[in-house]
């Protein structure tokens, strides 16, 4: 399997005194001189003696051993994949070789592609094995093997046929780490960072970090660099970061890969290139990391860094879903929602969102909700459930699902009317620099929904809202201004917004913005603009605009009349139930020419 472990096998073939030598015994004086259990232990001698018993004998046991030689460095220099290779040699009845199977393939290592379901599958053989941990336990604790004590440290911190303990796992990692394990050393650090069994301490959490990186560590170079970028531990550096992503990256460590593609994607520490971004989430994704599997879908999706190949897209989300990646289950669930690379299919949709939503993932709850709320995918429409799955995103921080609570405790959608409730979550949103919140937070301050009425609040959230381009912000903010509420009167001012709003599309802020177009109020008067404006607003449905622009045709302000469109203009806005409409519907009709044309769109107005 491997060039220099050939060239020891020759070499102790040629020792006459153990060319006869049993594979039992040859594993027992490997595994001493392993452990240091004789006087002149050699690691070399270690590997010379596990491998011979395992390529010429196939010994099982001797495999195992030299899958950690190979994952360790242990006289020999150490690559992950021929690790992997002599642990799948072991079989499935070698509890070493087990253990460290289920870890390499959770988490994938430079040469070994992540593979979660092959990593279940060894972690339940081995939790059917008799004491499946007897043989790292004793060597870490009578015998003080520094790879012993890291193996012990993952278990305990995965709760790997041991009892899942942060403070277990932090002691097996320290005496590793005392004794220069590189994999010890990154073990420390991570638990300084997350406060795993010791206190946290991002400043540890860098030092350990440092050391182990220096001794050649590609998951302690990801993790410093993670500290750069984000300013842990004072040293704050996103191009420090990038040089260690692109260190670890270019050693074939997937999590640095991806970290490197996220960097050119969004110009952190590095000039912005999607193609970049593209190529290196591409290489994380080919070793199975699901992160990357995931990122590579969205731009495959948005077309970033590649042409758009929505199926593709939908591929690569399939693949981090189904390795149980929770946004990448929620995207896929929404490709099946809306027909996106995908047939579409709202029942795989939904049983997608929950899978992502039982696994914590704020948008999934937030989108089963939807579902819920508008019948989609479900057996039946239910509001009770609705609100349920908005409640839980919106606890886990998602904005979008604390508005649609909001709204739903506003007006009683799946629950009682509770206007204090939806103040304060417009107000939670509002908090987060959500301007729909802002906006729906300022009308509650300026009715007194929920709130103490206050004009002058009202004004505030409405201008934070409009600043960020809120449409209905920036037309309620006008309104303001106009009638002087929470702010002196200015009628310039008001146009202002209206003019704002109306450019982006929002038609109470075009009707408005019409009315005062034709008044000369806050502008000069110019009824031809006038019509423009109430056109747009009443073709987009917008009631008070078809009357506005009715009675611009009936009378020829800004236009030529035009009773006909006049009438059909009434007709529209008497028949969303606007009185004043079908009064003047009811006296265009009773002009005879116009008969046929209420008969035609089969509208009668009400008569006193």
């Amino acid at each position: 399997m491997d060039p220099a472990g050939d060239a020891i096998n020759r070499h102790i073939a040629s020792v006459h005194a153990l060319v006869n030598l049993s594979p039992e015994r040859l594993f027992t004086l490997g595994e001493a001189h392993l452990l240091r259990r004789i006087p002149g232990a050699s690691l070399r001698l270690a590997f010379a003696y596990l491998f011979r018993a395992a390529s010429a004998h196939g010994y099982r046991p001797a495999c195992a051993l030299l899958g950690l030689c190979y994952e360790f460095g242990l006289g020999v220099t150490g690559t992950y994949s021929a690790a992997v290779d002599w642990y799948v040699a072991a079989g499935r009845d070698q509890p070493v070789a087990l253990a460290r199977l289920a870890f390499l393939k959770k988490y994938g290592r430079p040469g070994v592609p992540t593979d979660r379901r092959s990593a279940d599958d060894f972690a339940k053989t081995l939790a059917a094995l008799p004491q499946p941990l007897a043989w790292f336990r004793k060597a870490a604790d009578q015998h003080n093997f520094a790879p012993a004590h890291y193996c012990m440290a993952a278990c305990h911190h995965d709760g790997l046929c041991a009892p899942k303990s942060p403070n277990r796992a932090f002691e097996y990692y320290a005496r590793a780490a005392a004794q220069k394990l590189p994999q010890g050393l990154a073990g420390v650090g991570y638990c300084y960072a997350e406060g795993l069994g010791c206190e946290h301490s991002d400043v540890q959490a860098v030092r350990h970090y440092k050391e182990a990186a220096r001794l050649g560590d590609t998951v302690a170079m990801y993790n410093l660099g993670y500290c750069y970028e984000t300013g842990l531990g004072g040293c704050h550096s996103p191009s420090s970061a990038v040089a260690l992503y692109r260190q670890a990256a270019e050693l074939g460590n997937a999590v640095a890969q991806n970290a490197l593609g996220y960097c050119y994607e969004d110009g952190v520490g590095v000039a912005q290139c999607p193609e970049a971004a593209v190529a290196w989430y591409r290489r994380a994704a080919a070793a199975g990391y699901m992160w990357a599997q995931c990122n590579l879908g969205y731009c495959y999706q948005n077309a970033v860094g590649v042409a758009r190949d929505p199926a593709e897209g939908a591929r690569w989300y399939r693949l981090a879903a189904e390795q149980g990646h929770a946004r990448a289950q929620h995207n896929l669930g929404h490709c099946y929602q809306h027909g996106n690379g995908v047939p579409q299919d709202l029942r795989i949709a939904v049983s997608w969102y929950r899978r992502s939503a039982t696994a914590g993932n704020c948008y999934a709850w937030h989108s089963l909700g939807y579902c819920y709320q508008h019948g989609l995918g479900v057996a039946r429409r239910d509001l009770h459930e609705a609100v349920r799955c908005y409640r839980r995103s919106a606890n886990l921080g998602h904005v979008p699902a604390m508005l649609a609570l909001a709204y739903c405790l506003r007006d009683g959608t799946g629950c009682a009317i509770d206007l204090v409730r939806a103040a304060s979550w417009f107000a939670k949103a509002a908090e987060k620099g959500d301007p729909a919140g802002m906006n729906a937070l300022g009308h509650a301050y300026e009715c007194g929904r929920g709130v103490e009425r206050n004009h002058q609040l009202a004004v505030k959230w409405y201008a934070r809202a409009a600043a960020k381009d809120n449409a209905w912000a920036q037309c309620n903010l006008g309104g303001m201004y106009a009638d002087g509420r929470g702010v002196p009167r200015d009628p310039f001012a008001a146009v202002s917004w209206y003019r704002k709003a109306a450019e982006r599309g929002h038609t109470r802020g075009m009707d408005l913005l019409g009315r005062c177009l034709l008044a000369g109020v806050g502008c000069q008067r110019d009824e031809v603009q006038a019509v423009r404006w109430f056109r747009a607003a009443a073709e987009r449905d917008h009631v008070a605009a078809q009357l506005h622009l009715g009675e611009c045709l009936e009378k020829g302000i800004g236009c030529a009349v035009d009773l006909e469109e006049a009438a059909h203009w009434f007709q529209r806005a008497a028949a969303r139930g606007n009185s004043e409409a079908s009064e003047r519907l009811m006296w265009l009709v009773a002009c005879a020419k116009l008969i046929n044309h209420a008969r035609y769109h089969a509208y009668v107005p009400p008569c006193a």
